[in-house]
């Protein structure tokens, strides 16, 4: 098996495209939303700070 990839340079080069291209998409995928704050979804289990009262 390995004297065919030896034998066919072009299966080398497709896999160095298909290698570049996952690199470019990650590196996308890493940068997109850099500094956007996401809208968060309130959760009904946390408790407001505003309604702590402090200890007599």
């Amino acid at each position: 098996m390995d004297e065919w990839f030896a034998q066919n340079p072009l299966m080398g080069a497709l896999g160095g495209v298909i290698a570049l291209g996952i690199l470019i998409y990650m590196m996308v995928i890493m940068t997109r939303n850099v500094g956007e704050d996401l809208p968060r979804k309130s959760n009904g289990r946390e408790v407001d700070p505003s309604l702590r009262v402090p200890p007599p």
